[in-house]
């Protein structure tokens, strides 16, 4: 199973990074109209997310959006150990390189409460909410200890695969926006 699973990492980490800047821009732009229409809920107002690294959708426009709207922001900061810690952020976002190139904010208080969303990268997706991580476990631990929250897993378009390789502590998405894609899964 593992196996499988690095080979798919391996090619969607490849596909991502191949991306054109320009088409990565609009699949970036497509995915903040798609969550700018709050179909999830317009009474959440607690989000933590993910900050985007490397050629993942640039999702910094729509988090800059959310905190100038007076909604709390809460962000992860990887540690050794497969341990995040979590940090509420302000605008504007500033940022510094952290573990595994992620990235992080610079100064944030800590935040240990609960949240109503929570914004879940990935490498790839499944229509019926699996994903492939990039093989740490961070988000399968931090998502288990948070059930209560919609789990809305972000991605481009290729993405989204019609099956994936699914283990017993994997952790299914409620949503899915992939590009200008909304798959909600709760119903």
């Amino acid at each position: 199973m593992q196996d499988v699973k690095s080979s798919l990492r391996e090619e969607m980490l490849r596909k991502r990074n191949d991306m054109p800047s320009e088409t990565r821009m609009h699949l970036s732009n497509s995915v903040f109209y798609a969550l700018e229409d709050p179909w999830y809920g317009k009474s959440k107002n607690i989000l933590h997310s993910f900050i985007p690294m490397g050629s993942e959708v640039n999702i910094l426009p729509f988090l800059e959006d959310w905190v100038i709207g007076q909604r709390l922001l809460v962000t992860p900061k990887t540690l050794p150990g497969g341990k995040m810690e979590h940090y509420i952020t302000w605008y504007p976002i500033e940022l510094e390189d952290g573990m595994f190139g992620t990235r992080h904010v610079k100064t944030g208080e800590k935040y240990d409460g609960r949240y109503q969303l929570i914004f879940v990268p990935g490498l790839a997706f499944s229509p019926d909410g699996h994903r492939l991580g990039y093989g740490h476990g961070y988000y399968d631990r931090f998502l288990r200890e948070h059930p209560e929250a919609i789990k809305i897993g972000i991605g481009f378009p290729f993405q989204l695969l019609d099956e994936l390789p699914v283990e017993p502590h994997d952790i299914r998405m409620d949503a899915l926006v992939m590009g200008d894609q909304r798959i909600d899964l709760r119903t």
